[in-house]
């Protein structure tokens, strides 16, 4: 007879099973070449068998396509009060970039799934669109361009769309983005920027020739601890980040507060009461050094220029 263990304990396994996937790559992905460490970028060219992924963030990825499926499903439908039509969807490509810094290696591979391409019915003229999904909280933090910068996962999101838009000789793209929580869309228009796409194509180059010609990772480590932290090589490439460890008891008192405050970033009284007793916290502590960092959970806490910072580790894509 089934339990709710055993039903419990096969969907356990089916997640870590798909979180045990590799998936080797035979070119550049459009979606990874935003990032500013060109290493992380040849990753997985070169050694995919060492990513680490937790079932918990395939669950993520796995939401994330399901709503993107259904913002495309919908914008196929809502095109006939606007006089557009979505032409393609879900269309996986790849490019044939000639290399000019090392001729040698001929051609660089790039690719990438592109969400869709709509038609403007009124000029016939194309518009490339990239969807995402992302959390409520997420949502709130994009809600301007400025805010919607801030954060590294979401500028790849930007030069993904504009190797798109350059391969594909578009003009104008979107990024439309989902708040799961809510199904509220928030919609950015992007042009074409040669100039970032310049700068792409030559990291592009620079990891292509590693892999090629030298068969090796590309020896650049970025480190920097809010970036590093999220990658799912940082076991092997072992970035130089020291971290300094609070005591368990502090650590503990510590993470509890920091993630009450996460839930009142609405309540400027409520969150403003959190954040001056973590600071009295860690004013407390032996680790008011310049340029001193530890970890308390899902937050990097630094202290400079004679502040704390404190940046959450939990990064969405």
């Amino acid at each position: 007879m089934l339990t709710t263990e055993r039903i419990k304990a096969a969907l356990d396994q089916y997640w870590q099973k798909r979180a045990q996937k590799t998936y080797p790559a035979s070119s550049i992905r459009a979606s990874a070449i935003g990032h500013p460490c060109l290493r992380a970028i040849s990753y997985p060219l070169v050694r995919p068998d060492l990513e680490s992924k937790t079932p918990d963030v395939e669950r993520l990825f796995h939401q994330g396509n399901i709503h993107e499926e259904d913002i495309l499903k919908v914008l196929k439908e809502a095109g006939v009060y606007e006089k557009f039509k979505l032409i393609e969807a879900g269309v996986l490509k790849k490019w044939m970039i000639k290399a000019r810094k090392y001729p040698e290696m001929g051609w660089i591979p790039v690719s990438g799934k592109v969400d869709a391409i709509l038609e403007d019915l009124t000029d016939r003229s194309l518009a490339v669109v990239e969807v995402k999904a992302v959390s409520g909280n997420s949502f709130k933090q994009m809600l301007t361009w400025s805010k919607f910068w801030e954060a590294l996962y979401r500028r790849k999101w930007y030069s993904q769309l504009q190797i798109y838009l350059f391969q594909m000789e578009i003009e104008q793209g979107f990024l439309i983005i989902k708040n799961r929580d809510t199904g509220e869309e928030l919609i950015y228009e992007v042009k074409i920027d040669f100039e970032h796409t310049e700068e792409l194509l030559q990291k592009a180059e620079e990891v292509w020739y590693y892999y090629t010609i030298k068969g090796e990772l590309h020896p650049q480590k970025y480190e920097a601890p809010e970036t590093c932290l999220h990658c799912n090589f940082a076991h092997d490439c072992l970035p130089n980040l020291e971290f300094q460890p609070l005591t368990v008891e502090i650590q503990e008192t510590l993470n509890e507060l920091l993630l009450e405050r996460e839930k009142y970033k609405d309540s400027y009284k409520e969150y403003n009461r959190l954040d001056r007793e973590i600071k009295k916290i860690l004013n407390s502590s032996d680790k008011k050094e310049e340029g001193s960092r530890t970890i308390v959970g899902d937050f990097l806490i630094e202290y400079k220029n004679g502040r704390w910072k404190i940046t959450s580790l939990i990064e969405e894509e």
